[in-house]
Protein backbone atom coordinates (compact mmCIF):
# COMPACT_ATOMS: atom_id res chain seq x y z
CA UNK A 1 0.00 0.00 0.00
CA UNK A 2 1.34 3.69 -0.64
CA UNK A 3 0.33 4.49 3.06
CA UNK A 4 3.56 2.11 3.77
CA UNK A 5 5.43 2.13 1.14
CA UNK A 6 6.03 6.15 0.47
CA UNK A 7 6.63 6.37 4.20
CA UNK A 8 9.88 4.14 3.47
CA UNK A 9 10.54 5.95 0.65
CA UNK A 10 10.42 8.90 2.47
CA UNK A 11 12.95 8.03 4.75
CA UNK A 12 15.55 6.83 2.81
CA UNK A 13 15.26 8.85 0.40
CA UNK A 14 14.26 7.17 -2.69
CA UNK A 15 10.71 9.11 -3.10
CA UNK A 16 12.61 12.00 -4.91
CA UNK A 17 13.13 9.88 -7.63
CA UNK A 18 9.75 8.43 -7.16
CA UNK A 19 7.98 11.76 -7.41
CA UNK A 20 10.22 12.63 -10.61
CA UNK A 21 9.40 9.49 -12.21
CA UNK A 22 5.38 9.71 -11.45
CA UNK A 23 5.65 13.21 -13.00
CA UNK A 24 7.92 12.29 -15.83
CA UNK A 25 4.89 9.36 -16.78
CA UNK A 26 1.88 12.05 -16.02
CA UNK A 27 3.43 14.23 -18.41
CA UNK A 28 4.09 11.19 -21.17
CA UNK A 29 0.68 10.56 -21.05
CA UNK A 30 -1.20 13.79 -21.67
CA UNK A 31 1.21 14.38 -24.63
CA UNK A 32 0.62 10.96 -26.01
CA UNK A 33 -2.80 10.77 -25.30
CA UNK A 34 -3.92 14.19 -26.48
CA UNK A 35 -5.89 14.52 -22.73
CA UNK A 36 -6.57 18.00 -23.15
CA UNK A 37 -8.66 17.39 -26.39
CA UNK A 38 -10.46 14.98 -24.22
CA UNK A 39 -12.12 16.96 -21.53
CA UNK A 40 -9.04 16.85 -19.22
CA UNK A 41 -8.64 20.46 -17.35
CA UNK A 42 -5.49 19.36 -15.49
CA UNK A 43 -3.97 16.72 -13.92
CA UNK A 44 -3.39 15.99 -9.92
CA UNK A 45 0.25 14.95 -8.88
CA UNK A 46 1.35 14.21 -5.28
CA UNK A 47 4.41 15.78 -3.77
CA UNK A 48 5.40 14.54 -1.05
CA UNK A 49 7.13 16.24 2.56
CA UNK A 50 10.54 15.51 1.24
CA UNK A 51 9.89 16.91 -2.42
CA UNK A 52 8.58 20.12 -0.82
CA UNK A 53 11.71 21.14 1.12
CA UNK A 54 14.08 20.67 -2.13
CA UNK A 55 15.55 23.40 -3.56
CA UNK A 56 15.50 21.69 -6.64
CA UNK A 57 12.16 21.07 -7.29
CA UNK A 58 10.71 24.09 -9.22
CA UNK A 59 13.85 23.78 -11.65
CA UNK A 60 13.04 19.85 -11.82
CA UNK A 61 9.56 19.94 -12.41
CA UNK A 62 9.86 22.93 -14.91
CA UNK A 63 12.20 20.73 -16.82
CA UNK A 64 10.23 17.73 -16.97
CA UNK A 65 6.82 20.01 -17.94
CA UNK A 66 9.08 21.66 -21.04
CA UNK A 67 10.56 18.55 -22.20
CA UNK A 68 6.74 17.28 -23.13
CA UNK A 69 5.10 20.14 -24.61
CA UNK A 70 2.80 20.32 -21.16
CA UNK A 71 1.49 23.85 -20.11
CA UNK A 72 2.25 24.33 -16.65
CA UNK A 73 -1.87 25.01 -16.02
CA UNK A 74 -2.33 21.10 -16.47
CA UNK A 75 -0.49 20.24 -13.54
CA UNK A 76 -1.93 20.54 -9.78
CA UNK A 77 0.63 19.84 -7.35
CA UNK A 78 -1.05 17.85 -4.66
CA UNK A 79 0.02 18.94 -0.90
CA UNK A 80 -0.52 17.13 2.09
CA UNK A 81 -1.49 19.13 5.25
CA UNK A 82 1.61 17.11 6.95
CA UNK A 83 4.01 18.44 4.02
CA UNK A 84 2.54 21.98 4.73
CA UNK A 85 3.07 21.51 8.26
CA UNK A 86 6.67 19.91 8.19
CA UNK A 87 8.41 22.41 5.93
CA UNK A 88 6.53 25.25 5.57
CA UNK A 89 8.64 27.99 5.22
CA UNK A 90 10.60 26.23 2.33
CA UNK A 91 7.00 25.00 0.92
CA UNK A 92 6.14 28.58 0.53
CA UNK A 93 9.33 29.70 -1.35
CA UNK A 94 8.55 26.74 -3.73
CA UNK A 95 5.22 27.39 -4.24
CA UNK A 96 5.50 31.13 -5.24
CA UNK A 97 8.19 30.11 -7.70
CA UNK A 98 5.71 27.42 -9.31
CA UNK A 99 2.95 29.40 -9.08
CA UNK A 100 4.66 32.15 -11.41
CA UNK A 101 5.22 29.40 -13.86
CA UNK A 102 0.73 28.71 -13.68
CA UNK A 103 1.13 25.57 -12.04
CA UNK A 104 -1.58 25.09 -9.57
CA UNK A 105 -1.72 23.92 -5.84
CA UNK A 106 -4.14 21.30 -4.06
CA UNK A 107 -4.44 20.96 -0.35
CA UNK A 108 -5.06 17.19 0.20
CA UNK A 109 -6.92 15.35 2.62
CA UNK A 110 -8.01 18.09 4.56
CA UNK A 111 -9.56 17.40 7.76
CA UNK A 112 -7.31 13.91 8.09
CA UNK A 113 -5.31 15.46 11.08
CA UNK A 114 -4.03 19.07 11.42
CA UNK A 115 -6.68 21.32 9.81
CA UNK A 116 -4.36 23.95 10.36
CA UNK A 117 -6.74 27.07 8.42
CA UNK A 118 -3.13 28.89 8.25
CA UNK A 119 -2.28 26.70 5.08
CA UNK A 120 -4.94 28.16 3.82
CA UNK A 121 -4.21 31.97 4.23
CA UNK A 122 -0.54 31.28 3.66
CA UNK A 123 -0.06 28.95 0.86
CA UNK A 124 -1.38 29.74 -2.93
CA UNK A 125 -3.39 26.74 -2.71
CA UNK A 126 -6.89 27.10 -5.64
CA UNK A 127 -8.46 23.82 -4.73
CA UNK A 128 -8.98 21.56 -1.18
CA UNK A 129 -9.90 18.12 -1.13
CA UNK A 130 -11.75 16.69 1.52
CA UNK A 131 -10.77 13.93 3.26
CA UNK A 132 -13.17 10.80 2.89
CA UNK A 133 -13.65 10.44 6.51
CA UNK A 134 -15.44 13.91 6.99
CA UNK A 135 -17.47 13.27 4.32
CA UNK A 136 -18.18 9.85 5.34
CA UNK A 137 -19.35 10.87 8.82
CA UNK A 138 -21.60 13.43 7.33
CA UNK A 139 -23.53 10.72 5.59
CA UNK A 140 -23.62 9.50 9.25
CA UNK A 141 -25.16 12.04 11.64
CA UNK A 142 -26.27 15.82 11.48
CA UNK A 143 -23.50 17.65 13.67
CA UNK A 144 -21.08 16.48 11.12
CA UNK A 145 -23.09 17.21 7.83
CA UNK A 146 -23.66 20.55 9.58
CA UNK A 147 -19.79 21.00 10.09
CA UNK A 148 -19.17 20.22 6.74
CA UNK A 149 -21.62 22.29 5.22
CA UNK A 150 -20.27 25.24 6.85
CA UNK A 151 -16.89 24.09 6.15
CA UNK A 152 -17.56 23.84 2.18
CA UNK A 153 -19.46 27.26 2.73
CA UNK A 154 -16.03 28.74 4.12
CA UNK A 155 -14.36 27.84 1.36
CA UNK A 156 -16.48 28.95 -1.18
CA UNK A 157 -16.52 32.02 0.35
CA UNK A 158 -12.84 32.78 -0.38
CA UNK A 159 -12.87 31.68 -4.15
CA UNK A 160 -11.48 28.45 -3.77
CA UNK A 161 -12.62 24.74 -5.62
CA UNK A 162 -13.52 22.00 -3.28
CA UNK A 163 -12.74 18.43 -3.91
CA UNK A 164 -14.88 15.70 -1.80
CA UNK A 165 -13.49 12.47 -1.56
CA UNK A 166 -14.83 9.16 -0.65
CA UNK A 167 -18.01 9.34 -3.36
CA UNK A 168 -19.38 5.60 -2.99
CA UNK A 169 -23.24 6.13 -4.78
CA UNK A 170 -25.50 8.38 -6.15
CA UNK A 171 -26.93 9.35 -3.16
CA UNK A 172 -23.64 10.79 -1.42
CA UNK A 173 -22.88 12.86 -4.51
CA UNK A 174 -26.17 14.08 -4.62
CA UNK A 175 -25.89 15.90 -1.10
CA UNK A 176 -22.63 16.50 -1.27
CA UNK A 177 -23.21 18.21 -4.62
CA UNK A 178 -25.76 20.40 -3.24
CA UNK A 179 -23.41 21.41 -0.74
CA UNK A 180 -21.78 23.10 -3.41
CA UNK A 181 -18.85 21.06 -3.96
CA UNK A 182 -17.10 21.40 -7.36
CA UNK A 183 -15.60 18.03 -8.09
CA UNK A 184 -16.56 14.24 -6.32
CA UNK A 185 -14.01 11.14 -6.08
CA UNK A 186 -14.12 8.17 -5.05
CA UNK A 187 -15.31 4.62 -6.26
CA UNK A 188 -18.79 5.26 -7.42
CA UNK A 189 -16.83 6.80 -10.63
CA UNK A 190 -13.86 4.83 -10.74
CA UNK A 191 -11.40 2.84 -8.82
CA UNK A 192 -7.61 3.56 -9.13
CA UNK A 193 -7.00 2.01 -12.96
CA UNK A 194 -4.28 1.14 -14.68
CA UNK A 195 -3.15 3.36 -17.59
CA UNK A 196 -4.56 1.22 -20.66
CA UNK A 197 -8.12 1.72 -19.03
CA UNK A 198 -8.39 4.88 -18.30
CA UNK A 199 -9.17 5.89 -21.77
CA UNK A 200 -12.07 4.12 -21.29
CA UNK A 201 -13.11 6.12 -18.27
CA UNK A 202 -13.04 9.25 -20.38
CA UNK A 203 -15.73 7.97 -23.08
CA UNK A 204 -18.98 9.72 -22.45
CA UNK A 205 -20.66 6.08 -22.73
CA UNK A 206 -18.89 5.51 -19.22
CA UNK A 207 -19.84 8.90 -17.80
CA UNK A 208 -23.35 8.56 -18.32
CA UNK A 209 -23.42 4.90 -16.72
CA UNK A 210 -22.05 5.77 -13.76
CA UNK A 211 -24.29 9.25 -13.40
CA UNK A 212 -27.16 6.83 -14.11
CA UNK A 213 -29.21 5.77 -10.99
CA UNK A 214 -29.23 1.74 -10.66
CA UNK A 215 -32.78 -0.07 -11.34
CA UNK A 216 -34.51 -0.81 -8.11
Amino acid sequence: SPEEFILIAEKNGTILQIGLIVLEEVCRYISQHNLREKGIEFVEVNLSVVQCMQDSICQDIQTILKKYNIPPSMINLEITESAAADSEDKLIRNMARLALSDITFSLDDYGSGFSNINYIVDLPFSIVKLDKYIVWAAMKNVTSRMILEHTVAMFKAIHLKVVAEGIEDLDMAKVITDMGVDYLQGYNFSKPVPREQLLMCLKDSYLEKKLKPAKK
